[in-house]
Parts: C-alpha cells; sequence; structure tokens
C-alpha cells in the first residue's frame, strides 16, 4: 500500500545548494530523490533483534567491566579472545 504526502520544505541556501549539486548529479526529480533518501534512512536494513532471535541479549547487563566501549565494539573483543584461545602461545 502507498500514501501520498505533500510536504513543503524550507532549506537554507547551503542544503538547497547541496540538493540542487545532487539532483544535477543523479539527474532525478527532487520527490525522487529525497524519496530515496527516507527510504535508504528510514527503513530498517534488518529486523531489530530480540532475545528469542539473540540468545546473547539475555546477557545485557550481568557484567560489571571497565570497559567502556563493549556495545560498539563487542565483535572485535569476541574475535580478540578467539584468536587468544586458538593461539595461546602468541
Amino acid at each position: 500500500m502507498s500514501h501520498s504526502l505533500t510536504l513543503t520544505l524550507d532549506l537554507d541556501d547551503t542544503l538547497k545548494q547541496a540538493l540542487d549539486r545532487a539532483l544535477e548529479q543523479n539527474q532525478q526529480s527532487a520527490e525522487t530523490l529525497i524519496l530515496q533518501l527516507l527510504i535508504q534512512n528510514l527503513t530498517p536494513a534488518s529486523p531489530m533483534p530480540d532475545a528469542k532471535t539473540d540468545p546473547l541479549l539475555k546477557l545485557i547487563g550481568c557484567i560489571n567491566t571497565d570497559i567502556s566501549d563493549v556495545a560498539e565494539n563487542h565483535d572485535h573483543y569476541i574475535g580478540q579472545a578467539l584468536y587468544e584461545e586458538m593461539h595461546p602461545n602468541e
């Protein structure tokens, strides 16, 4: 199902110039370009995980650590731990 929506945007000079450049580069109408930008920025890339689909979510908050970036870099830390486990003599 699609819906029609009419918008009026008040753009400052800098943003208007950037939009004009993007329209010229992409050879698209403003409506098409803005719709593409909305889709890219508002459509989730994948469904948000929940405890049923990601068992690690159950562990959130159960560990105290001095590491402050675990949420952003957890894959790095998991990979580092696996590497150290697989290469104990290095």
